[in-house]
């Protein structure tokens, strides 16, 4: 019998674990009960949930799931108008299904919910065609990504095997890869450092966030809708993610005056992966270099980034790389004035917006 599409409810958390764990990871382990209570709190505990924008799943008679795909509520202003936003994520279907529409058809149902627009920052190739089949827009200003090296022949080491190299091969290749770290940044650092002292570094908190946020996105069309209660449970629920490391959320000051922040991930010897990056206006080079200094103490070799494109000329002056790889954010929406400032990149979208900051992209669960 064919599996039929339900809204996705508590009790369904088992079967859909089950299913991630058969598409997302080995296959071979089964879901703990720590991956089903991150499911829980993901999608029907979080902030943004009122019962009217759902997820959905493919049950086949047996309750065994078929398919499955995420929904997280958020609300964003659309100029002076506050909209719904649904955030997709996790679309997964079983391999062994012999029903070949799925997907499809949950795509299908999460799009002809009652939001306003619906986005995902993680597509990949197959996923991209199939959006675009359903009317949605691919946006490539908001899939690039920035890189900048900060250490490069370690950088670079990262891309070979010996990346996986045991403590004593590391400690042997400690003093070559110092030098040649030391020297290659001649290449690779930007001119005109500002001086560190007059840049001070405290820890963020979700109060800085909510009470700044409107003095340093005042001109975006599209933006996010941040109050304290939803930040901090944001917040709360980006630091468990273990996969690039410890979470850090710095807000810069300049001579006492707040002019952005930063938060990323970072371990030694990795590329830090930075989650957002917001600024005042005509600072956003001096808050990209503290972040830059902060990651270069932790022992990151790089720092990479969703691209905000009002901030091109600052990754240029930075030294970064502007790469597009199998990650694609896209748009839907019946309304197209909700779709032009994403497709004009007037729009303030950062990977804390999408789904990449949950810890269903990459972690494992124990």
């Amino acid at each position: 019998m064919m599996s039929e599409i339900q809204k996705f409810v508590p009790a369904n958390i088992p079967a859909v674990a089950a299913l991630f764990m058969r598409t997302f990871r080995t296959g071979r382990e089964p879901a703990s009960d720590s991956l089903k209570a991150y499911f829980e709190e993901l999608y029907f505990r979080n902030p943004w949930n009122d019962g009217t924008m759902s997820s959905f799943v493919a049950l086949r008679p047996d309750g065994s799931a078929s398919g499955f795909i995420g929904a997280l509520p958020r609300r964003m202003m659309l100029g002076e108008r506050e909209i719904r936003v649904v955030v997709a994520g996790n679309h997964m279907v079983d391999q062994d299904t012999r029903e070949p529409f799925v997907g499809s058809n949950l795509l299908r149902r999460l799009l002809e919910g009652p939001q306003e627009l619906t986005i995902t920052d993680s597509a990949n190739e197959i996923s991209r065609r199939l959006w675009e089949k359903m009317g949605a827009v691919t946006l490539l200003n908001y899939s690039l990504r920035w890189v900048r090296i900060l250490r490069p022949l370690s950088y670079s080491l990262g891309f070979t095997p010996l990346s996986a190299a045991g403590p004593v091969v590391r400690a042997l290749l400690a003093p070559p890869l110092w030098m040649g770290d030391r020297l290659g940044r001649r290449f690779v650092s930007p001119a005109g450092t500002p001086a560190s002292g007059l840049l001070t570094g405290s820890p963020l908190t979700a109060e800085i966030i909510v009470s700044s946020f409107i003095d340093f996105v005042p001109l975006r069309s599209l933006r996010p809708v941040y109050q304290t209660g939803d930040v901090r449970w944001l917040l709360s629920m980006a630091r468990t993610k273990e996969q690039f490391g410890e979470m850090k959320a710095v807000a810069v000051t300049e001579r006492d005056l707040l002019i952005g922040w930063y938060i990323y991930y970072g371990q030694s010897r990795r590329p830090a992966e930075v989650l957002q990056v917001a600024a005042r206006h005509g600072s956003m080079t001096a808050v990209l270099h503290h972040l830059a200094a902060s990651a270069f103490a932790e022992g990151c070799t790089a720092l990479t980034g969703s691209v905000d494109p009002r901030f091109l000329p600052e990754y240029h002056a930075q030294k970064s790389i502007l790469l597009l790889r199998d990650m694609y954010t896209i748009g839907y929406s019946g309304n197209a004035e909700v779709l032009r400032p994403l497709l004009a990149g007037d729009a303030f979208f950062s990977r804390l917006e999408g789904e990449w900051w949950t810890r269903l992209q990459g972690d494992r669960f124990t």
